[in-house]
């Protein structure tokens, strides 16, 4: 039987957060969300999208998580940094900095697929997790951040007690601090600035080669490989060039 949290989070991820899932917390938070929209607030993503990042991220095939709070306000999709399609025009500038990097890290010469729906490094066991799941029209920054605070403290000691040997990305210091969540004797975990440091200091995101790091560790836990470049064909390059975007190669 499919219950309605295998079609929000996916069947694994539903097994595994059930816990937290059927509690009072999951209802308080459910409850504050639904009296904000009865007051006439525009709340951020859809509760439908609120949990893409787990429903895209096949619960066993997971193979790294990345934390970090970076609300793009109507953009969220529900997987962080990524924009949905409908948006595919605008890409805001904080992934600009991740695209950059991956470029500089292992593109190696080819052309991004720069495309702002990450979606396709989601279903490669990717987790692209938002400290705070959701966000009002209007508001200031991180106006959720406590109203989850339950729900991902659970999702990481969770995850660290029962998946053992996963990659973490703890990206700006609002996801730093959850790191005594993580059990970092039988975890890596590697903590970054939040590319919006570098948006506004004008230089190039300080990555610590996380792409490369990442795609090492699951090729030596998991012999997987992590294509985080995906480069397009010849025919789309050239679609992609006439939409305005400019493509960069090193």
């Amino acid at each position: 039987m499919i219950t309605k949290y295998d079609k929000l989070f996916g069947e694994g991820w539903a097994r595994i957060l059930s816990p937290f899932l059927e509690s009072e917390e999951f209802k308080t938070i459910g409850k504050y969300l639904k009296q904000q929209v009865n007051a006439g607030k525009k709340i951020y993503p859809t509760f439908d999208d609120m949990f893409r990042a787990f429903k895209e991220c096949p619960y066993e095939e997971l193979n790294a998580v990345w934390l970090t709070n970076n609300a793009y306000q109507s953009q969220m999709d529900g997987i962080a940094f990524s924009v949905s399609e409908e948006s595919i025009t605008v890409t805001p500038d904080p992934l600009i900095k991740i695209f950059d990097a991956i470029e500089q890290d292992v593109a190696k010469g080819l052309y991004l697929h720069r495309v702002n729906d990450l979606t396709r490094w989601a279903n490669q066991g990717i987790l692209l997790l938002n400290c705070d799941l959701s966000t009002e029209k209007g508001a200031k920054p991180g106006v959720h951040l406590d109203l989850w605070k339950p729900f991902i403290e659970f999702v990481l000691k969770t995850l660290s007690e029962y998946n053992p040997g996963l990659f973490y990305v703890l990206i700006g210091t609002k996801s730093s601090s959850y790191s005594s969540c993580i059990n970092a004797e039988n975890n890596h975990i590697l903590e970054l600035e939040h590319p919006m440091m570098a948006v506004k200091e004008k230089r190039p995101w300080r990555h610590k080669n996380v792409f490369h790091e990442i795609s090492l560790f699951s090729k030596f836990m998991n012999n997987t490989v992590i294509d985080w470049t995906m480069p397009y064909t010849v025919r789309d390059q050239k679609s992609f060039e006439n939409s305005g975007f400019k493509l960069q190669k090193i």
